[in-house]
Order: structure tokens, then C-alpha cells, then sequence
């Protein structure tokens, strides 16, 4: 047998080898995560803005603003169970269309909103459409990636959060001083048809209903977890239901860290920014765009070690305790740009515990319940999540500083370094 890239020579025949989910479906995935994110986190950009303050009753009530980001977070968490168990049963695909036609609707509706009532119901409407994001990638990633890739598949989409964070930094503050902040929800509405356009065109939900060939079908099926002797226990996790494993629930509650980080920081980082440390509206946008992009890199490395290794709990470890340290001492030194470089730190750090985390869930379930795993994994530790926005805005209004509020997420940090250090000699 003779084989060159692309090609495969067997008994004197061409064997033509693809690579479908390297070239559709991970640029389809990696834009819907992008679109999403900043969806999800324009609200803390925008409720640094002072005329939506103003706008919407809300100068000097922290509460108030943190209460945009929880509510979305609640109806995030109640959404993913629910758009997992139907992308199961109904295809990733086809759920992932439907939710993006309704976050749309939902973004139209918070750009002519004029109370805050009506801007509260639309960030509900969204958080609970773009619920079906994670399980839905999860899914796919687990019905086109065999295990040893699932860790770079991961990575891949996930970079999609990086460049949405990045993207908002950048176009939010110029759409908000330009165009005022109703604009904002409306270029994003148009935005969301992108993702639905790529996974109408690129997406399938099956391998052997797609233009993958053979070769790729058969590299795919040959990495099933159940075939797999580099997970241990993948047998009898592969036939049994993964809400019996312990394991996943351990994995639930570490992931509540990375949710309660990447949302928490999202949404009173450019407060923290502009009033604490009196930077710009621009500075602040520059900066956030420049440390979520840089992190793309360390998931990249990392989930390259991680399909090498296939141990991935050992790295949750060391990322969520430096992330713990970095955040809360972010608050505690003077120098700005000191500052500046261990939040950066920060970011990228827990942007790694969101690898290990989606990567390990590949270790516990098998194939045909990805999309529920995912959803239910996400959904309970964004539900629990949800409130770390409206907590940090409380311990803001409580003591007029943030450390109490960073110092909260890296206390839930330590508890999931904790989850990881149960999953470590088991050798996953």
C-alpha cells in the first residue's frame, strides 16, 4: 500500500482521503461560537456605556447591570439540557439552525426596546436560544472526530469565544460612540445570519451523508471511545449512561468555574477597567480584543498536548489554581500595566480549563449522548454560573471595590482544581 497526502494507493486503487470536518465543519462551528460570544457579552461593554445608563435608569445600580448578564446566564443554563436532548434526537444541525433563527429575532428585539423590562426578556430570549451553541458543537464533535482529535477539534471552536470577545472589544465601543447603542443589537441581529447561511451549506450531521470519503468515514469510525484503549474504563462508559458516572458531575462543577470566569470577567472587567483603572473606552476595548486573541494560542498547545497525553485532569489542576491566583491579586498592585498583564494572564489560563473540560467529557460518554453530556454538563454549571455577574455586582455595591469580586471567582476556581484532583489518579 502506497500514500501520499489526500491519497491512498490499496490493491492498485486511488483511495481519495478528505478532510470534511477539518475544512466544513470546524470553520461553520468556529463561527457560530465567534457570533455567539459577542452576542453574549456586548452587555458589558454596552452597560459601560453612561447615555444607556442614563437610558435605562440604571446610574450607579450595579445590580441592576449585573442582573443583564445573570438572567441571560439562567435561561443559558435552563436552555442547554433542552437543546441537547433534541440535538440527539433530532440532529445537531438542524437544532442549531432553529436556535440561531431565535437569537436573531431576540437581538431585533433589544435594539428597539425602550425600558429595561423589555431589554431584560430580550437577553432571556437569547441566553436561552444560544444554549443550543455547546451542545450542539459537542455533538458534531463528537459524530466527526475520532478521540485522539476531539481535544484539537475542541480547541478549534473554542477559539471562536477568543475571537468573539476580541471582535466585541473592537466593534462595540466604535458602534456605541457612533452610531449609539441601539445599533449595537441591530448589526449583531444581521450578524447572526451568517452561521445560519455556513451550517445550511457545510454542515451534515452524518459522515456517510456528506462528501467525506471513505477514508475519512473509516478514520472517524475507527476512533469511536468504545474502540479506544486509551481512555480508562471506555468500554463500560461507552454502554453505560453517563449521568450514573460520578465523574461527569465532578467534571460539571469544575466547569462551573470556567462559566462563572469567562462571564464574570466579561461583564465587569470593562467596568473594573474604566472606572477603577481609568482607562478609555477605546483602551479598554483595545486591550480586551488583544488579550483574548493572544489566547487562542495557548489552546492550541494545549489541546495538542492533550490528544498527545490523553490526561487531561492534571492540566485542570495547574490552569484553574494560577488563573485563581492571577485573578484575585489582579486587584491588589497599583501599577496598571502590571495589572493589565496578569488579567491578560488570566484570560488565557482559563481559556485552557475550558479545553480540558470539553475534552474530558469525550472520556465519559459515548457518541449517540454527546449532545445531551454537553448540554447537561453546561446547563448546570452555567445555571450555577449565572449568578456570578449578579454576586460580583452585589460585593461591588457592598464594598465599592472589586476585590471581593474577583476574589470570588478565584475561591470557586479552587473548588474546581479540587473536581480535577479527584479525576488525576484515575488517569483521565
Amino acid at each position: 500500500m502506497n500514500t501520499m497526502p489526500g491519497i491512498q494507493v490499496e490493491g492498485g486503487q486511488i483511495r481519495a482521503f478528505t478532510k470534511i470536518r477539518w475544512t466544513h465543519i470546524i470553520p461553520a462551528l468556529v463561527v457560530l461560537q465567534t457570533i455567539g460570544m459577542v452576542d453574549k457579552i456586548n452587555v458589558g461593554i454596552v452597560m459601560a456605556y453612561k447615555p444607556f445608563q442614563v437610558a435605562m435608569h440604571m446610574v450607579g445600580r450595579h445590580e441592576l447591570a449585573g442582573l443583564l448578564m445573570t438572567l441571560f446566564l439562567v435561561a443559558y443554563g435552563v436552555g442547554m439540557p433542552f437543546w441537547g436532548f433534541l440535538s440527539d434526537r433530532f440532529g445537531p444541525r438542524r437544532i442549531a439552525i432553529c436556535a440561531c433563527t431565535v437569537w436573531v429575532v431576540m437581538l431585533l428585539l433589544g435594539g428597539i426596546c425602550s425600558s429595561l423590562g423589555v431589554l431584560y426578556l430580550s437577553r432571556i430570549g437569547l441566553g436561552f436560544a444560544e444554549a443550543a451553541i455547546w451542545p450542539v458543537c459537542n455533538n458534531l464533535t463528537a459524530r466527526w472526530f475520532p478521540v485522539k482529535e476531539r481535544s484539537r477539534a475542541s480547541a478549534m471552536w473554542i477559539s471562536g469565544i477568543n475571537l468573539g470577545v476580541a471582535l466585541a472589544g473592537l466593534i462595540v465601543p466604535v458602534l456605541l460612540t457612533s452610531l449609539g447603542w441601539h445599533s449595537v443589537f441591530f448589526v449583531l441581529a444581521v450578524a447572526g445570519i451568517v452561521p445560519i447561511v455556513l451550517l445550511t451549506i457545510l454542515v451534515r450531521d452524518d459522515p456517510k451523508k456528506s462528501r467525506a470519503s471513505e477514508l475519512e468515514i473509516e478514520h472517524i469510525e475507527s476512533g469511536v471511545l468504545e474502540d479506544t484503549d486509551e481512555v480508562p474504563n471506555a468500554r463500560e462508559f461507552a454502554r453505560g449512561n453517563v449521568f450514573r458516572n460520578y465523574r461527569f458531575w465532578f467534571l460539571a462543577l469544575a466547569n462551573t468555574a470556567t462559566g462563572m470566569g469567562i462571564f464574570g470577567i466579561n461583564t465587569w472587567l470593562p467596568s473594573y477597567l474604566t472606572d477603577a483603572r481609568h482607562m478609555s473606552m477605546s483602551g479598554m476595548g483595545n486591550f480586551t480584543a488583544a488579550a483574548w486573541i493572544l489566547g487562542i494560542g495557548i489552546l492550541l498547545w494545549l489541546s495538542r498536548w492533550s490528544d498527545r497525553l490523553i490526561r487531561r485532569a492534571p492540566f485542570g489542576i495547574i490552569l484553574f489554581l494560577v488563573y485563581a491566583l492571577l485573578i484575585f491579586f489582579s486587584t491588589q498592585v497599583h501599577s496598571i500595566a502590571l495589572v493589565l498583564i496578569m488579567i491578560g494572564l488570566a484570560i488565557w489560563v482559563l481559556q485552557g480549563t475550558t479545553v480540558v473540560i470539553h475534552s474530558l467529557i469525550h472520556s465519559f460518554s459515548k457518541e449517540t449522548q454527546m449532545g445531551g453530556a454537553g448540554g447537561m454538563m453546561s446547563g448546570v454549571s452555567n445555571f450555577i454560573g449565572a449568578f456570578a455577574p449578579y454576586i460580583m455586582g452585589w460585593l461591588l455595591e457592598l464594598n465599592n471595590n472589586y476585590s471581593a469580586s474577583f476574589g470570588f471567582l478565584a475561591g470557586v476556581a479552587l473548588l474546581s482544581a479540587a473536581a480535577m484532583a479527584v479525576l488525576t489518579p484515575q488517569k483521565y
